[in-house]
């Protein structure tokens, strides 16, 4: 049978009726933004949205240009994970006249925020260690050495968990935020002091550490214990378990694309959704 005109026309009208989100990213290499995206682009699929991603593999020139691309094919709105801050780039954004929304990376009151809450998640984390004997703590985050002309707004939140939660705890507390925090990691255990456990700002950091302890002779963890952030897929063959926290990144991508909505129908969206996190102990404490 052939396709008559009316139903050709009601094809067209409901293809029309598909909204359209660009998302410009910095990769899809994370777990964060993989599994986050995963979980958005079918929820928004169920909102009659289709998602555009590009990708700037965290060049701030880049960004703009990638977002200026979007912008020029009218998206219904953006979603944003950015490494651009500051006045300069909100001002761009919102020249834009698109609704915009961010992930992982705050911009400002003005954009809705969809991340978990790293700041809580970091002091829980805190938390166990303490309770686990550890007196001496050690936060590895070399993140910290681009935060100048980066936006780290999570790996910022870790540090500030990491720093409230120690004070009040009344614990020795060292961050190590070098790119070459392996060799500065060296120079802080050297010291030695109380029983101490390393806290690092990311799973693939917190191996890389263990790693680097098991080549100098260190035992993890009779002689020191270790604890990433993130519960990457990877974990589940690492043996002894590396202790973690775990993030709802399902539900972070799915309250990102409902936020998209509300952009677009021009609802009220919260300014901020930060999601709950649980940290997970393991044979590395």
């Amino acid at each position: 049978m052939g396709t008559t005109t009316k139903e050709l026309e009601e094809t067209q009208t409901k293809d029309s009726a598909v909204l359209h989100i660009g998302a410009v990213l910095p990769n899809l290499r994370s777990n964060f933004l993989s599994r986050l995206m995963n979980a958005l682009i079918l929820q928004a699929e169920q909102n009659r949205c289709r998602v555009q991603i590009a990708l700037h593999d965290k060049d701030p020139q880049q960004e703009y240009r990638l977002i200026r691309r979007m912008a020029a094919e009218r998206p219904d709105a953006l979603l944003l994970c950015p490494i651009n801050q500051g006045a300069r780039f909100e001002q761009f954004l919102k020249r834009l006249a698109i609704p915009t929304a961010a992930v992982g990376n705050y911009i400002s009151p003005d954009f809705p925020f969809i991340s978990s809450d790293e700041k809580q998640a970091t002091v829980d984390a805190v938390a166990l260690l303490a309770a686990k004997g550890y007196r001496k703590l050690v936060f590895v985050c070399p993140q910290l050495a681009v935060r100048a002309h980066e936006n780290i707004h999570t790996h910022e939140q870790r540090t500030y968990g990491f720093i409230e939660a120690t004070h009040k705890q009344n614990l020795e507390a060292i961050i190590v935020g070098t790119a070459d925090f392996l060799t500065e990691l060296d120079m802080v255990l050297q010291n030695g002091g109380p029983r101490t456990a390393i806290l690092a700002s990311g799973d693939t950091c917190a191996l890389q550490v263990m790693q680097h302890l098991q080549k100098k002779g260190l035992r993890v963890p009779a002689d020191i214990g270790v604890m990433g952030f993130g519960n990457i897929d990877a974990l589940q063959y690492i043996h002894p378990s590396l202790a973690t926290v775990s993030r709802d990144l399902e539900a972070a991508g799915r309250a990102s694309a409902d936020v998209l909505q509300a952009l677009i129908e021009n609802r009220p969206a919260a300014a901020e959704t930060l999601l709950p996190c649980h940290v997970i102990d393991g044979g590395t404490l």
